[in-house]
């Protein structure tokens, strides 16, 4: 009994005594020898993020580890910015307030007064996919993608609208001019981390997360019509109010130019261009290459927005998601030749939503907005297929769904949704950054 007390007494000293060194930094030597040890083994050349045991993973490391990134390493190098660059990833941080990344931004660039407007949103946007990348907050890589797919995940403008013309040349989907490419929302999307980590809530692969990131955006924006029109969007509703619910006018498409992601949230009324910036923005900001797409209209004009993400070969139509809000996103993503086959019966696929309503009528619920309050619509269908209540008053939990009836949803703004809880705004470390030797051994066996 005594030589068990004994033996215990020294375990607790010795443990006592291990945590103290470790307070002092020791496990950082002890980690050290744990990689050099590592190294020497048969796994050590499969190891890019642990080949060395004081790596630092700042921007140029993976520019000039990433082959993927060749292109991007000139054009950084080109615009004169990879000091700013280093800036800007140093001190990023996804879950900090929108307010605060703005000033943040605004900031650094200060100091770096000959780089554009432009070069500047593709600097926040690469800071942003490597974060992602370092961090390992995603089971998909960088690494992975080719130089076209790089593009589509941090390019916008004239630099999209070139690769979306080569990639769909004398097709029924093609890249035309886009307000919505040169506008708010192609240069903020990093701003939808947060909510997006949320959506996708630890999804193991791309179409698991566009799907939940679709479902998401079908229980959350609507159609245009009667009293939230595209009228809302506008700081002059007078001669500028474009016809139709849609909204498919040139000075609509002036307006949509200044819609920003606040602006959306705040209003929830979309339609397909809108629609397919939206979900191209939702998927960027997890680091899933996309962009939009229009489909070829009458007399070879564009009119109808698409979500397209070349790494999943998917694509989705922005005004299915406005119509319904119960579908499965299966049944709105679509392959290339089923959507070309959907474009050639109707550019707007009307003819899609009319199928939709014929074959399965217990997904013709839909959304619409009463004052600061969403709530769905057109339930009369439902209840004539008992066997469906149960699946969608789970998938629509949020408004409670009874007999004819939903509940009201406050409409949150961008910045109640992204937000984050005071200590990871203020950068106050997590648990795998305060003990090292957590972080080194995750990075050894990280990708």
């Amino acid at each position: 009994m005594r030589k068990s007390l004994s033996f215990l007494f020294v375990f607790l000293v010795l443990l006592l005594l291990l945590s103290g060194i470790a307070a002092a930094g020791f496990w950082q030597d002890v980690t050290g020898d744990i990689v050099r040890s590592f190294k020497t083994s048969s796994y050590a050349n499969d190891l890019t993020l642990a080949s060395s045991t004081r790596i630092i993973q700042n921007a140029e490391y993976f520019l000039n580890n990433y082959p993927s990134l060749a292109n991007v390493k000139t054009k950084i190098t080109s615009m004169g910015g990879l000091a700013a660059l280093e800036e800007v990833f140093a001190s990023y941080n996804p879950y900090e307030s929108i307010s605060t990344k703005e000033r943040k931004f605004n900031e650094i660039f200060r100091r770096y007064p000959l780089i554009n407007e432009e070069d500047r949103i593709y600097i926040v946007h690469l800071a942003h996919a490597l974060w992602i990348e370092k961090n390992n907050v995603v089971p998909w890589s960088l690494r992975d993608y080719n130089a076209d797919k790089i593009t589509a995940l941090l390019e916008r403008g004239w630099a999209i609208e070139e690769l979306a013309n080569r990639r769909f040349e004398d097709t029924v989907i093609q890249r035309a001019s886009s307000a919505w490419e040169y506008g708010n929302i192609s240069k903020d999307w990093y701003k939808l981390y947060p909510l997006t980590m949320n959506i996708i809530n630890g999804s193991g692969n791309q179409l698991t997360a566009a799907s939940l990131i679709i479902e998401w955006a079908e229980k959350n924006f609507f159609d245009a019509y009667g009293d939230y029109g595209w009228g809302r969007y506008m700081e002059d509703t007078g001669d500028k109010e474009p016809t139709g619910s849609s909204g498919q006018t040139c000075t609509s498409c002036d307006v949509k130019n200044q819609i920003g992601l606040e602006d959306a949230f705040r209003e929830r009324i979309i339609a397909d261009q809108l629609g397919a910036e939206l979900v191209a923005a939702f998927l960027r900001s997890v680091n899933i290459p996309a962009y939009e797409v229009h489909t070829r209209g009458a007399e070879g004009s564009f009119e109808y927005g698409i979500a397209y993400a070349p790494s999943l070969e998917l694509f989705v139509h922005g005004n299915l998601i406005a119509s319904f809000a119960d579908v499965p996103a299966s049944s709105l993503l679509m392959s290339y030749p089923r959507i070309r086959e959907q474009i050639s019966v109707s550019p707007d696929f009307s003819s899609y939503k009319s199928h939709i309503w014929d074959t399965y009528p217990y997904y013709s619920v839909s959304l619409e907005r009463e004052g600061d309050y969403l709530y769905i619509s057109h339930m009369d269908s439902l209840y004539r297929y008992p066997d469906q209540v149960d699946r969608i008053k789970a998938q629509l939990w949020e408004y409670n769904i009874s007999l004819y009836s939903s509940a009201r949803v406050k409409i949150k703004t961008l910045r109640e949704l992204t937000n984050p809880p005071l200590e990871i705004a203020r950068g106050i470390p997590t648990i795998r950054e305060k003990i090292p030797i957590i972080t080194r051994l995750s990075r050894m066996f990280g990708r």
